[in-house]
């Protein structure tokens, strides 16, 4: 078993290699060097009775097994052979010394005395002089000294042009493997396949196998994907012929393993699973615990969690009936990560515990280092106990200086210096506004102790990951030296490290493991764009300077790609068009080309910055020859990866040139021009962007005049608390499902909200807006919960509100789509010769149990039908209860005829749909439980009805949302279990749908619930002390969940199919009120933009609403007509 390396998260046993990513690979690796013949090789001649005494004596040691008697005797012959002038014979019989101390497992005196071998013969015979350095070879290898084996086998070759093949593939081979095991992998494959070339002429097939094999999983670590695949499919049918299982089952492991690598992960399931078939058959448990941790890993990257488990529960269970201590702590370990994805922090608690125990047991240090690194995670994110989590980190680091491991010291360094960055500010650390919860424990320390501990961890943790290229440590430790430098005033040298960080966060591209933590990953990028955001805001109000305005707008934006990016990542989208889904998996496959390559310099600078101090001549030599051979690689993989850059780059140009709304999906990066957007606005135009900061409101306000920034003086705490419990909570949730016990009342605390609100948002700008009709509003966090059109200036006179909506024709925006925003100026309106396609009222066998039926909405669409055909336009095409199923609505669309989508169904954020489900399957495992204690049949078949009611429900979100990614929210459609597509439109669907689809697309309208926002506002206090008591709250927080945080939602989605509006909802609509809007809406489309004609019909609702007073006490409420919101034009 080979164990080079680790990461800190994740393990995965490999055949013939030594590492993967920086994982841990395990499987036993069967090295191709030479099998030195321990023969005993005598004197040609020898002269005198002593001699042959010596020799036979020596001979007697030997059959009675004590070799350090026959070396004596050996050493005799020698001294009689050198006076007797004999120095060829000497030659031999030392050679032989050295032998027999190799066999000893004494491999430094082996070394001694191969090398005085050496210099007694200057011109041996070949034979022995290959036979000779072969095995003194053989020994520096035994001793890690493989650069000076590659060097001694390196010299043969270059002495002998002309030896017999056999011997010179052996040599190919063994200075290849030389070339491997110090990661020179691109010398190891040129060796490799010039041993391959003799081995086939030799028809030595045994050996081409193994050659092939270690050659494809070389070509593997550079990336060399394909050939990979070809070397290994090449060695299998040569296995398969020897009839050795093993090696069979190692090699469908292997290719299992590559395609995992490349991100084909169906193919490299299948291969696993060839593999556990064969090792089930001949029963190679050890193989087949390694394959189900690989198998569970490969689901893991896939977000099949589930699944991930299954396998490395299996894989736990098979090391522990075959004893495998190890190899079960690195299964518990993976189990453990997997478990920290779902949320489940106290199963991966004992998880980490389980294993921490196996390994200080066997003695396993970097594994110990694992679960120190992982177990300080657990209690700085999960318990938030700070002096706990500092406690393992500090032990994690002990042990990584110790291994010389300096990817990890980095990434652990930066660790400790989050957990003592929380104590310089420790209002600032409490962050979740979602959950309360009992407050995070403090590092005992005051503050200037804690920002001076923490600057100096993080600028350690920067110098390591700068000499290794660690960029993900990188970037955290460049946030972490900004964020000291910033609280000690030096705005100026903290903005620069801001802005290298946020430049290292642009230059990583995107990949499954980023997001594989997403809501870690999240947090920590909020944080790093928030506090850069902040040191902007500060340096512009003491220089006046426009350039950190433009910084504020870019950061902002970059953070919402970053989190557009991950989501697409983790979904991982199948795009139906064929040259999209060709180019899309280019750029992917460059991408993981890349990584590996970038992660092999990463791993080979790592490898010899970690050598300690050498001491004995030898380990000086071999240090000398392996710093040149490593800086040699490095220079070629430098030059790999730069040559791979520019082929991304330009598969890059042609994707963002094609696909322009889709560029984020791998590159982030975001550049707002001030100038220009100031020049594309009209004299009636502002807009306003929102930036919520821990200690204040930053408001940003563009016209065509002038440019002015705002500060407003509340904590986002506090804001966030306006707009989620003031409002959201008792003016949505309670007054929205009919809870509040007096409407009137009600109305009257939420126009008092809404008037807060205004004073907050609209109040420092209202000079700069005043004349200014058309409002365009770029929120962020929880302004994106806020129905802007609601906010109120005052009351008038009769108690009326004066509501924004009056005099302000308000539309939402992200700066992304502000080009789009500018070519779809003056665009002839929605309505002119308009092709349209409604939606509503579906019926979804399986999800109907939680979601009940819409029937208003088919009143809306009739409403709608209606007031296009009242102006002789073409009747809309409608599909509603049965023929309203997701495989109808794509057949209709795939022409792209229609210029009018509309969606009046249920709208359902990924968050939501998880918490139902999770709901919903803890009280069907209850009813079971309670099921199975009853003793009363009566009682039983009523649990048995329930159970039978909501299983099908369970079970189909089990199947289908089993990957954590926003762009799992969906669309509501009709499913009866027999149609091609399961009746939920996903964002992801509706991303990889093609282009020609939407050709001629220029509204959507999401008359749905939540179609705006990421999550629904169920945050009842009853609703968040579940969340609390479960597991749900942790598994929504890992999947990226941050309520209102830069949306990824419905609009966001159909925003970049190219539509030029798009009409989203704030919260849950109300049947007769969307119903009474949504078509006096469409009653304005041939008049008025998108955003204008809504808002002449909530000015029309609002004139006469639609309800009598049995219907409701507060008809003019936000709650009914303020839910709508356009974005885009």
């Amino acid at each position: 078993m080979d164990a080079s390396s680790m990461d800190a998260d994740c393990y995965v046993f490999m055949v013939h290699s030594t590492c993967k990513k920086g994982i841990l690979l395990m499987k036993s690796i069967k090295s191709f060097g030479i099998t030195v013949i321990f023969s005993i090789l005598f004197a040609c001649y020898v002269n005198g009775a002593d001699l042959n005494t010596h020799l036979n004596a020596a001979n007697q040691h030997l059959k009675k097994g004590d070799s350090s008697a026959a070396i004596a005797e050996f050493e005799t012959v020698v001294d009689i052979l050198k006076k007797s002038k004999n120095p060829a014979g000497a030659q031999q019989v030392q050679m032989n010394i050295g032998i027999l101390y190799f066999q000893e497992g004494q491999f430094s005196k082996a070394v001694q005395e191969l090398e005085s071998a050496l210099s007694l013969n200057k011109k041996p015979s070949k034979a022995l002089d290959i036979k000779l350095n072969k095995t003194l070879a053989s020994a520096h290898y035994k001793m890690g000294h493989y650069a000076i084996r590659a060097s001694i086998l390196e010299s043969l070759l270059e002495k002998y042009k002309e030896i017999d093949l056999k011997t010179k593939a052996d040599i190919l081979a063994e200075l290849a493997d030389s070339y491997r095991r110090n990661e020179i992998y691109s010398k190891a494959i040129d060796c490799y396949a010039k041993a391959l070339k003799c081995y086939k002429e030799l028809k030595n097939t045994t050996s081409e196998a193994i050659v092939l094999t270690a050659m494809g999983l070389s070509q593997a670590k550079l990336g060399e994907f394909d050939a990979a695949i070809g070397s290994l499919e090449k060695a299998l049918p040569i296995a398969e012929k020897t009839g050795k299982a093993q090696n069979i089952s190692e090699i469908y492991s292997n290719l299992g393993i590559v395609y995992w690598d490349s991100g084909e992960y169906s193919k490299a399931l299948d291969y696993f699973t060839k593999a556990k078939d064969l090792e089930k058959k001949e029963e190679l448990k050890a193989n087949l615990s390694a394959d189900y941790n690989n198998e569970g890993l490969v689901y893991k990257s896939a977000g099949n969690y589930p699944k991930a488990l299954d396998s490395i529960e299996t894989s736990i269970e098979i090391a522990r009936e075959i004893k495998d201590e190890k190899s079960e702590a690195i299964a518990l370990s993976n189990h453990a990560l997997v478990n920290r994805i779902l949320g489940k922090n106290d199963d991966a608690m004992d998880d980490y515990q389980s294993a921490l125990e196996i390994y200080s047991r066997v003695q396993f240090k970097e594994g110990t280092a694992s679960c120190y690194l992982g177990l300080g995670k657990l209690y700085e994110v999960d318990s938030l106990d700070y002096p706990k989590a500092y406690e393992y980190y500090e032990k994690a680091l002990n042990i990584y200086r110790e291994l010389g491991n300096i990817a990890y010291q980095a990434e652990t360094l930066n660790q400790i210096g989050r957990v003592l960055k929380k104590g310089i500010d420790r209002k600032r650390t409490t962050r979740d506004l979602i959950f309360e919860d009992d407050g995070p424990v403090f590092i005992d320390m005051e503050p200037d102790e804690a920002k001076t501990a923490s600057l100096k961890a993080y600028g350690e943790a920067l110098e390591l990951a700068e000499k290794v290229g660690k960029k993900e440590a990188i970037w955290s430790a460049q946030q972490g030296i900004g964020y000291a430098l910033k609280t000690q005033g030096k705005e100026n040298e903290a903005f620069k490290y801001y802005n290298d960080a946020i430049e290292t966060v642009i230059s990583i591209r995107g990949s499954d493991s980023d997001s594989e933590l997403m809501g870690d990953y999240l947090k920590d990028k909020e944080d790093l764009f928030t506090e850069a955001i902040e040191v902007a805001s500060i340096l512009y109000a003491k220089t006046n300077e426009k350039k950190y305005l433009s910084s504020q707008m870019e950061y902002q934006e970059i953070y919402k790609n970053e989190v557009m990016k991950n989501a697409i990542m983790t979904a991982k989208p199948l795009f139906q068009e064929p040259e999209k889904a060709e180019i899309f998996t280019s750029l992917t496959k460059a991408l993981a080309e890349k990584k590996k390559v970038d992660e092999a310099s990463s791993q080979l600078m790592s490898g010899i910055l970690k050598k300690k101090e050498p001491n004995t001549e030898s380990e000086k030599a071999e240090y000398v020859k392996k710093k040149k051979a490593v800086e040699e690689e490095f220079k070629r993989l430098s030059a790999k990866s730069q040559k791979l850059e520019v082929a991304f780059t330009k598969l890059l140009d042609k994707w963002k040139k094609q696909y322009p709304n889709d560029a984020g999906m791998f590159e982030s990066a975001a550049k707002v021009d001030l100038q220009t957007i100031q020049k594309s606005l009209n004299d009636d135009q502002a807009l306003i962007q929102y930036f919520p900061l821990s200690d204040m409101l930053s408001i940003i306000c563009v016209t065509n005049k002038e440019i002015k920034a705002a500060n407003v003086n509340i904590t986002y705490e506090d804001l966030a608390k306006l707009i989620r419990d003031d409002y959201t909570y008792k003016q949505i949730e309670l007054f929205g499902h009919g809870e509040c016990d007096d409407e009137e009342q009600c109305y009257t605390e939420c126009i008092q909200v809404m008037q807060r609100l205004h004073q907050a948002l609209i109040n420092p700008v209202e000079k700069e807006i005043a004349g200014k009709e058309n409002l365009i509003i770029v929120p962020s966090k929880y302004l994106s919960y806020v129905p802007f059109s609601a906010l109120v200036k005052g009351v008038t006179e009769n108690g009326e509100p004066e509501f924004l909506v009056y005099n302000k024709n308000i539309s939402y925006l992200r700066l992304s789509f502000f080009d789009n925003y500018k070519s779809n100026k003056g665009k002839t309106s929605v309505l002119q010769n308009p092709k349209t396609i409604c939606v509503a009222n579906p019926d979804h066998k399986f999800l109907k149990t939680a979601l009940a039926e819409l029937p208003g909405t088919e009143k809306e669409v009739e409403g709608v039908k209606k007031a296009i055909e009242s102006k002789k336009l073409i009747a809309p095409d409608i599909l509603s209860r049965k023929t309203a199923t997701e495989d109808n609505w794509k057949e209709m669309i795939s022409k792209g005829d229609y210029s009018v989508y509309y969606f009046a169904t249920h709208g359902v954020p990924f968050a939501e749909i998880l918490q139902d489900s999770r709901k919903i399957e803890k009280y069907v495992d209850k009813l079971s439980k309670k099921m199975g204690d009853e003793k009363d049949e009566i009682k039983i078949d009523k649990y048995k009805k329930k159970i039978d009611k909501y299983s099908p429900f369970v079970r189909f979100c089990k199947e289908t949302f089993n990957t954590k990614s926003p762009l799992y929210g969906f669309l509501y459609m009709t499913y009866t279990g027999k149609e091609k597509n399961d009746g939920v439109l996903t964002l992801k669907e509706i991303m990889e749908l093609p282009d020609s689809s939407f050709k001629n697309a220029k509204l959507a309208v999401l008359s749905a619930c939540n179609t705006a926002v990421t999550y629904s506002p169920k945050i009842d206090q009853k609703t968040r002390q579940e969340l609390q008591e479960g597991d749900i709250n942790k598994e929504l927080v890992k999947s990226g969940w941050t309520p209102g945080v830069d949306q990824v939602c419905l609009t966001d989605t159909f925003m970049k199919r190219n539509f030029q509006s798009v009409l989203g909802t704030l919260w849950f609509a109300d049947d007769a009120a969307m119903g009474f809007i949504g078509s006096r809406f469409f009653d304005g489309l041939d008049q008025f933009s998108p955003s204008e004609s809504l808002r002449q019909a909530q000015i029309a609702y609002l004139k006469a609403p639609p309800f009598g007073s049995d219907y409701t006490k507060a008809p003019k409420h936000p709650y009914f007509w303020a839910v709508g919101a356009v974005f885009g034009q």
